[in-house]
């Protein structure tokens, strides 16, 4: 095996040529309900679902689903960050359908909020107060009046406004 330094040319062309066998013998490995998914960043993504598709068939393609791979703030320039890499999923058989656990939002009701359905979810964001100034502020409990500081490393998911309104 050598290396592929994307100096030689057919940098893509050797990935798709290596990658082609061993998708062809995932394939035969599937079981007919089976599902296969593939982690891939966004260089050869779009080369990567081309393959599947001649592989597995286009009618069996599920999803691309984006997965983040980082939640730390960019410091490259332009403030530009691969913070997602991709994961496709075919099946080996285009009658597949996904039946998966936990795919909905959960939502609660409570009794001192009967018409107001919740769930729960992040309430703080991983920006400054300089980057998001009226998002930094001192959440309060209107019932109890205890008093919840926002994190110095962070802002709240929500304009003091929007909280206010809920």
């Amino acid at each position: 095996m050598r290396a592929n330094f994307e100096t030689a040319g057919r940098y893509h062309s050797n990935w798709l040529n290596m990658m082609y066998p061993r998708l062809k013998i995932a394939k035969t490995l599937l079981r007919n309900d089976g599902v296969i998914f593939i982690s891939i960043d966004d260089n050869e993504v779009h080369n990567l679902r081309k393959l599947c598709d001649e592989v597995f068939g286009e009618e069996s393609f599920v999803s691309c689903f984006p997965c983040r791979k980082r939640t730390a703030k960019s410091d490259i320039p332009f403030g530009v960050s691969q913070d997602y890499e991709w994961l496709l999923a075919y099946a080996r058989s285009a009658r597949f359908r996904a039946c998966l656990e936990g795919g909905t939002r959960k939502y609660y009701e409570t009794k001192d909020l009967p018409e107001k359905s919740w769930r729960m979810h992040a309430l703080t964001k991983q920006t400054s107060a300089s980057e998001r100034p009226n998002s930094f502020f001192t959440m309060v409990n209107s019932r109890t009046g205890e008093e919840y500081p926002a994190n110095p490393n962070r802002t709240w998911a929500v304009s003091e406004e929007t909280f206010r309104s809920y």
